[in-house]
């Protein structure tokens, strides 16, 4: 009893809780099965989705009509930049969540599917822990969003209490403009000064930027999930081929250097062969998903890199004690964090692949006849090459790619 509870803290979609998460964004990864109810949805998404890039125009406006120096211009590419890359990702994962969908559903059954008699427990735990730690990167980059986007608005918040008015003198004319502090920077066709405009467009500003931050954890969060449940499918791989001589001769302990007997050595046959036809079919799994996200990767790359430099120049302006170096601060930290998630699960990917040719090599081979060590060896052969994870076919997502950056 106590050996079977892995098994029922397994959800029956793995990743259930960032999946939600980017169906309340209007990404409906997870099919929804009544036809109306689709209908309606695509309503939402449309208007979830034209929210979003109204929001994007609206600050590539003002940087283009109210221009007030590099300062403030590098302060609004900082979050431009990962706007775009946001509204990028929402429509690639639009275009690709009927493939991301399959690519879950395939891991969490068939060969997959975690099997109490083929490498015991272990399984249940490998896949119970990648779904953890996908839960806890997310919620780890939320939480982030959160204090970032607080930061800002309260900053904001207070800039503006008590409020007073500037005058501004113009030859003999004076003009009384009502100035207040936005948390970001965007452009409208009226003046937002006064309530309830103040009001509404710091919500929209706040909604949007929560959005943006929440549908990039949540994306994140998904992908790299993926490339943790990859990993523990090879080390159940492992585990399979640690307990297939035990299983072939149906006894605890199967070292003795002898040769099974002729129905034991046909079950190994049959084991091996399910160990090798698993590690195909992963090795499959593995090249679909690096064809389809590899250009998702490296637009993250490439927007990562490009928001550092922003964040850097604005970090060596601002006043280490203020609120803004704080945000900015924290805003620099969930970049490399962001990277890093992304260079850690693809370089655990590649090494745990690799490793697979020692686990065959390790197990007690020499007691099975030559059509179990052709399979082993074939096995071996094959997993000489690593299954990895690249930034748009151009760069590892490895540590060493990380450490370069």
């Amino acid at each position: 009893r106590t050996e079977m509870s892995p098994i029922q803290e397994i959800p029956p979609i793995y990743f259930k809780v960032h999946l939600k998460m980017l169906f309340y964004l209007g990404i409906d990864i997870i099919p929804i099965e009544n036809p109306n109810l689709r209908k309606l949805f695509y309503v939402y998404t449309i208007f979830i989705i034209g929210l979003m890039c109204l929001f994007t125009v609206l600050e590539f406006l003002d940087m283009v009509l109210n221009f007030d120096g590099i300062y403030k211009m590098t302060f609004a590419l900082c979050y431009f930049v990962t706007h775009i890359l946001g509204s990028a990702k929402m429509f690639l994962m639009l275009a690709l969540r009927k493939k991301l969908w399959a690519h879950l559903t395939k891991l969490e059954g068939g060969v997959f599917k975690p099997n109490v008699q083929r490498g015991g427990v272990k399984e249940f735990e490998l896949v119970r822990d990648a779904i953890e730690l996908c839960k806890r990167q997310g919620y780890f980059f939320y939480t982030f969003v959160i204090f970032i986007i607080g930061a800002r608005a309260l900053w904001a918040a207070l800039a503006n209490w008590p409020y007073d008015k500037n005058n501004y003198f113009d030859g003999n004319t004076t003009v009384i403009v009502n100035t207040k502090i936005m948390p970001y920077t965007t452009w409208m066709p009226f003046d937002y000064n006064v309530s309830p405009y103040y009001e509404l467009v710091f919500a929209f500003q706040i909604f949007s930027t929560v959005v943006y931050g929440f549908y990039i954890g949540a994306a994140d969060a998904v992908i790299c999930g993926f490339m943790m449940l990859i990993k523990a499918q090879f080390l159940i791989i492992k585990a399979s081929l640690e307990r297939l001589m035990e299983r072939a001769a149906g006894r605890e302990s199967a070292n003795e250097i002898q040769l099974l007997e002729e129905k034991a050595q046909n079950f190994a046959q049959k084991l091996t062969s399910e160990c090798v036809f698993h590690h195909q079919e992963l090795i499959a799994l593995c090249d679909q998903a690096e064809n389809d996200y590899c250009y998702l990767m490296l637009l993250q790359f490439l927007s990562s890199l490009l928001i550092m430099c922003f964040q850097l120049f604005q970090l060596s302006t601002i006043s280490p004690d203020s609120v803004e170096f704080f945000s900015m601060s924290m805003y620099l930290i969930l970049m490399l964090f962001q990277l890093l998630c992304y260079c850690w699960h693809g370089n655990e990917v590649q090494i745990v692949s690799g490793q697979v040719s020692s686990f065959a090599y390790n197990i007690n081979w020499i007691i099975t006849k030559e059509s179990v060590k052709k399979s082993l060896l074939l096995m071996m052969m094959r997993s000489q090459r690593d299954c990895y994870f690249t930034a748009g076919k151009f760069s590892l997502l490895s540590l060493p790619t990380f450490m370069t950056v």
